[in-house]
C-alpha cells in the first residue's frame, strides 16, 4: 500500500488539497461473502462504460518452499494455458473477440487477477476470469514451453542493477525466511518444479475461502450481487491453508551495515526497522505514519543545497505477527553509507520529537483523500492499487487505513513515532559501485525446517450462506452524465486550445504539448527538453522550488512533467515527435491551478544549482538505459531505418549530449521550444467549455518572444537496402529488432493497425506461447505523416536469436504475400484494438492527452469506425502492400 518515491528532482508527485473544500469520496461499497466463501466488494462508478473485476488470492512467494521457488508466478502464467471448457486459443481468442483487457501480477503474499472489459461484457469477462482462476487444467504439453518464459523473464530482470541489489538486500533482512526468495524464483528452481508440484501447490491455495473479489465500474449494485454469486460461486468451497509466517532475523542495536558491491553508478541502503503486525491494533497508525514519514524523508533527505540521497523511498512489510519500516535511499558514488544511515535515524528520530507543523499534516490527510478522486477514474488500475489491503484483511482493512491516514495530526505523529518506531534497533543492507564481491551463497536462499505444502494446517472452512456483509447508506446515480460540449480556438499568438466538458468526474486535467521534440533540439544536445521538463517543477520566476511545491500541494495537484524511471511501462508517451505537461487537480480549484500551470510552463526559473542536479540525475539514467539490451537495439534499430533524422535520435538524451548542456542553453531552448506557437493546450473539466477556455486564454494569450524555428523535417525516406548491426556486450538476455520504414496513404492506415496487430498475436502464439522463446515478443506499427516504421522485435536469450529471428521473418514473409484473415480473426483484432483504445480514455488526463495528439497528428490516427469497417480483404491487401521481411534493417544484440 505505501507508495513508493523516486527522486523530487525526476518527478514530483503533488497529491494535497486545501481542507477549506474537501472532496467527495469515491462511492461507498457493498461487501458480500459468497457460500464458498469469497469475499466480494462492489463499488459503483459511472464515469465511464467500463467495469474491472480484480481477483485476489492470498498465496505468493511467503507460501513457497525450496522447491517451490517461484510456483505463484509460474502458476499465474500457466493459467492462461487452457481450463476445462476453453483451450488456451479459446481464452486469447474470445478475451480479445470480447474487446477484454485480461493480466495477473504476482506479489510476495498475493497473486491479483484483473479484467476489464465494457459494461455490456464483463459477464463474459468475469466468466473467463473464474474459469481460468478456479478450473484450470495445466495441460503438460505447455508446462515446459511456459517454464522457459518465465527463465527468460529472469534473464530480463537480471540485466537490472535494481533487481540485483533488491535480491542482495533482501538477502540480508529477511535471512533464512521465504521473504528473501525473488518472486520470479531462480533459473534452477523454475527449471526443475514438477508439474505434480504445481498442481498440488494451485489446488491447496486457490481456492474462493482464501480470496476477494473486487468489482468497479458502470454497473447497477443490485444486478451484479446476482452475477457474482452465479459466476464465482460456482467452485465449492475449501478450507484455506493457514498462512506462513515466519519471523525475519531480530534487530540489534547500532550494528554496522552489510555492504556489497556491483556492476551499477550510485549506491543504494535499505534500512529496516521493527513495525506492528497487520493484525496488531496499531498496525493503520502505523501505515498512515510510514506515508507521511516518506514525503518527509524525501523532502529533508533529497532536496536542497547538498542533498544526502538523490531518492528516498518508504515502505512497509509485515504479515499478521511481525513488520518491518523500510527506509530505502539512493545516493551518489563514493558517498558513506554510515552516513546516509545516520541521516536516515536522526529524520526518523526528529519526527518522534517534534510536532510537524498542522498545515503540513493537513495537507498529507486530503492527499490521502484526494488519491482516491484520481485512482477512481483508473479502473484499469483500481484493483491493483487496492489489492494489498485486500489481502491483508479484505475492505475492512482498506478503510481501516484510509481512516487512520485521515485522523492524522501534528500530535499523534510524535507519540506514534515514539512509541512505534525504535531508531536504535535496526538492520541495513548496503550496494556500492565496484567490483563485484558477492557469490551465490549471497543470493541463495535456505529456510530451516520448512514444513511440506501438504502438512501445512488449514484455517477452518466457511459456515453458512450467502451473507450481505456490508451495504452503503446511499447508492449513488445509476444515469451516467450525458452532457457533452467543447470549445477550442487558435489564439492571436499561435497557440492552439481546446476544451472538453461533461459531467463524468470532478478531476480538472490540462496537457500541454511540445511539438516536434527531437527536430528542434540543437546538434549535439539531444535531450535538452527532457532536461527543461524536468526543470518545470522546480520553481518559477516568481516561487522557488519549495513555495512552488507547497502552491501546488495547495491545490492538490498532481504534476507530471517526464517519464518516471521507476515505472518500466510509463514511457510511451517519451517519444521524439512532441513531449508534454500534464496537470491534475479538482475543478473547484481549476482557476488556482490554471495560473500555478502557465507560470510553470511560460516562466521556469531554470536555476543553475537545481539545472546541473537535473542534469546529473538524466545522466545517471542515460547510462543505465544504454546497459539494457531493449532499450540499446531499438535506439540502433531508429539509427538504421531513420539514418540522420530526428526521428533517430533518443528522446532522453545520451550521457554525452546530456553533460554538454548549460543552464543557458536551456534558458534559449525554453524561448523556442515554448514559444506559443509551438504549443497545443487541451483540458477535461466538468465546467463549462467556454468559460474554462476563456480563462486558460487569459493566462497563455501574451504575445510569444520572437523565434526563428526550423522548419519541420520531411518525413523520413523509405527504407530500400536491407542493414544488420549486431552488438554483443554480454549478459543473459539478448534482443532482436527487425524493421522498416514504408509510405502509407491515411486510407490505408487502419487496415494496417489491424495486419500488424494480427502478425504481432501470430508471432506472440508463435515463438511465445508455442516454443517459449520468449517473455516479450511482439510487431507495432508507429505513423509520421504518410510514413510507417512497421517493426518486430523479441527480448530472448541469446541462445535463442537466431531460431528466433528466423520465425519472425517466416511470419513476415507469409503475411507480405499470401495473408489469410478470416472474419473473425478480424473482429478479434479489431475488438481488441478498440478495448485498448478505451481502457487508454478511462481517465481525464489521459484523455486530455488524447485532445492534445489529435491536434498535433491532424487526427491521422486510425479512429474507432474506421476499425470497424474493415473487412478481410482490406486487411489482407494492406498486408501484402505493406509487410515484408525485407529490405529491412535488422538489429541483434547479445
Amino acid at each position: 500500500m505505501i507508495r513508493h518515491a523516486a527522486s523530487a528532482l525526476a518527478s514530483i508527485l503533488l497529491l494535497a488539497l486545501s481542507a477549506a473544500a474537501p472532496p467527495a469520496l469515491a462511492a461507498e461499497p457493498t461487501v458480500i461473502r459468497l457460500e464458498n466463501g469469497l469475499e466480494a466488494v462492489l463499488i459503483e462508478n459511472h464515469g465511464a462504460p467500463m467495469i474491472t473485476a480484480t481477483l485476489v488470492v492470498r498465496t505468493g512467494t511467503d507460501d513457497e518452499t525450496a522447491d517451490l521457488s517461484g510456483a505463484a508466478h509460474l502458476l499465474e502464467h500457466l493459467l492462461f494455458n487452457g481450463t476445462e471448457r476453453r483451450t488456451q486459443k479459446q481464452l486469447y481468442d474470445e478475451a480479445d473477440l470480447l474487446g477484454v483487457y485480461n493480466n495477473a501480477a504476482t506479489r510476495r503474499f498475493y497473486t491479483v487477477y484483473f479484467v476489464l472489459a465494457g459494461r455490456d461484457r464483463i459477464a463474459e469477462a468475469m466468466d473467463i476470469q473464474e474459469d481460468m482462476v478456479f478450473h484450470s487444467v495445466f495441460p503438460p504439453d505447455k508446462f515446459e514451453k511456459e517454464k522457459g518464459i518465465v527463465v527468460e523473464e529472469i534473464g530480463k530482470d537480471e540485466q537490472d542493477p535494481a533487481y540485483l541489489a533488491d535480491r542482495l538486500i533482501r538477502s540480508v533482512l529477511f535471512a533464512g525466511t521465504p521473504y528473501a526468495r525473488p518472486v520470479l524464483g531462480t533459473r534452477r528452481s523454475v527449471g526443475e518444479m514438477s508439474r505434480d508440484d504445481l498442481v498440488a501447490y494451485w489446488r491447496s491455495c486457490t481456492v474462493p475461502g482464501n480470496s476477494v473479489l473486487l468489482v468497479a465500474g458502470d454497473f447497477e449494485t443490485g444486478a451484479m450481487i446476482e452475477r457474482v454469486r452465479e459466476i464465482y460461486g460456482r467452485r465449492e468451497a475449501a478450507p484455506p491453508l493457514k498462512p506462513r509466517e515466519e519471523t525475519p532475523p531480530p534487530l540489534a542495536e547500532g550494528g554496522r551495515a552489510r555492504i556489497f558491491h556491483t556492476e551499477r553508478d550510485d549506491g543504494v541502503i535499505t534500512v529496516a526497522f521493527d513495525a506492528p503486525g497487520h493484525d496488531d491494533p496499531d498496525f493503520p497508525l502505523f501505515h498512515a505514519l510510514a506515508l507521511f514519514a516518506e514525503g518527509r524523508l524525501a523532502r529533508e533527505l533529497s532536496d536542497g543545497d547538498d542533498p544526502v540521497a538523490s531518492s528516498v523511498g518508504v515502505a512497509y512489510e509485515g504479515r499478521a505477527r511481525w513488520g518491518r519500516l523500510l527506509v530505502t535511499a539512493s545516493f551518489p558514488a563514493g558517498r558513506d553509507p554510515a552516513r546516509v544511515e545516520r541521516e536516515i535515524v536522526a529524520a526518523l528520530d526528529r519526527l518522534a520529537a517534534s510536532p510537524p507543523p498542522r498545515d503540513e499534516v493537513e495537507r498529507f490527510r486530503v492527499s490521502e483523500r484526494t488519491t482516491a478522486i484520481y485512482d477512481a477514474e483508473k479502473l484499469h488500475h483500481y484493483g491493483l492499487l487496492q489489492a494489498e489491503a485486500l489481502a491483508r484483511g479484505g475492505w475492512k482493512t482498506t478503510e481501516a487505513l484510509r481512516a487512520a491516514a485521515d485522523r492524522l495530526d501534528p500530535e499523534t505523529i510524535v507519540s506514534g513515532f515514539a512509541r512505534l518506531v525504535d531508531t536504535k534497533r535496526r538492520l541495513s543492507a548496503a550496494i556500492l559501485p565496484g567490483a563485484p564481491d558477492y557469490g551465490e551463497k549471497d543470493l541463495a536462499v535456505e529456510v530451516k525446517n520448512e514444513i511440506p505444502l501438504a502438512n501445512r494446517e488449514r484455517l477452518a472452512g466457511p459456515t453458512g450462506g450467502f451473507a450481505l456483509l456490508r451495504a452503503p447508506a446511499t447508492r449513488p446515480e445509476a444515469e451516467t452524465g450525458n452532457r457533452r460540449e467543447e470549445a477550442d480556438t487558435v489564439l492571436a499568438n499561435g497557440l492552439e486550445i481546446r476544451v472538453l466538458s461533461n459531467d463524468d468526474s470532478e478531476v480538472f486535467a490540462l496537457h500541454l504539448l511540445a511539438k516536434n521534440r527531437s527536430a528542434q533540439e540543437p546538434e549535439g544536445r539531444a535531450g535538452i527538453a527532457d532536461l527543461l521538463h524536468r526543470l518545470l517543477v522546480r520553481g518559477t520566476l516568481h516561487a522557488d522550488a519549495e513555495a512552488q511545491t507547497a502552491a501546488l500541494e495547495r491545490i492538490g495537484a498532481e504534476v507530471k512533467a517526464c517519464d518516471w524511471s521507476f515505472i518500466p511501462f510509463d514511457d510511451y508517451q517519451t517519444v521524439p515527435d512532441y513531449s508534454y505537461l500534464r496537470f491534475t487537480t479538482i475543478d473547484a480549484y481549476a482557476d488556482r491551478g490554471i495560473a500555478l500551470f502557465a507560470d510553470m510552463a511560460l516562466r521556469p526559473a531554470i536555476d543553475p544549482e537545481e539545472a546541473d542536479a537535473a542534469r546529473a540525475n538524466a545522466v545517471a539514467l542515460a547510462r543505465r538505459r544504454a546497459s539494457r539490451p531493449a532499450t540499446l537495439s531499438l535506439l540502433l534499430l531508429k539509427e538504421a531505418v531513420y539514418g540522420d533524422h530526428p526521428l533517430a535520435r533518443d528522446p532522453e538524451g545520451n550521457a554525452a549530449s546530456l553533460e554538454a548542456i548549460t543552464p543557458d542553453e536551456i534558458r534559449a531552448f525554453h524561448r523556442l521550444y515554448f514559444a506559443p506557437d509551438n504549443l497545443i493546450l487541451t483540458a477535461v473539466t466538468s465546467r463549462p467549455a467556454r468559460e474554462t477556455l476563456l480563462r486558460l486564454a487569459g493566462h497563455f494569450g501574451a504575445p510569444g518572444p520572437a523565434v526563428r524555428r526550423l522548419p519541420p523535417h520531411a518525413p523520413p525516406e523509405p527504407t530500400r537496402e536491407s542493414a544488420r548491426v549486431e552488438k554483443e556486450p554480454g549478459g543473459t538476455q539478448g534482443y532482436l529488432r527487425i524493421g522498416y520504414v514504408t509510405r502509407v496513404p491515411e486510407k490505408d492506415r487502419a487496415a494496417l493497425r489491424a495486419a500488424v496487430s494480427i502478425l504481432s498475436d501470430r508471432i506472440a502464439f508463435d515463438l511465445r506461447e508455442t516454443r517459449g522463446l520468449a517473455y516479450g515478443v511482439g510487431a507495432g506499427v508507429t505513423f509520421h505523416a504518410d510514413r510507417a516504421m512497421i517493426a518486430a522485435a523479441i527480448g530472448t536469450a541469446p541462445g535463442n536469436i537466431d531460431e528466433a529471428e528466423e520465425g519472425i521473418r517466416e511470419h513476415l514473409d507469409r503475411m507480405g504475400t499470401e495473408p489469410e484473415i478470416g472474419a473473425e480473426e478480424l473482429e478479434r483484432t479489431v475488438n481488441a484494438l478498440i478495448g485498448r483504445g478505451n481502457m487508454r480514455l478511462l481517465t481525464r488526463p489521459s484523455q486530455a492527452y488524447r485532445l492534445g495528439l489529435s491536434l498535433f497528428r491532424g487526427d491521422g490516427e486510425p479512429s474507432m469506425e474506421d476499425l470497424r469497417a474493415l473487412t478481410p480483404e482490406r486487411v489482407a491487401e494492406a498486408a501484402r502492400r505493406y509487410l515484408r521481411a525485407s529490405p529491412a534493417a535488422t538489429v541483434v544484440v547479445r
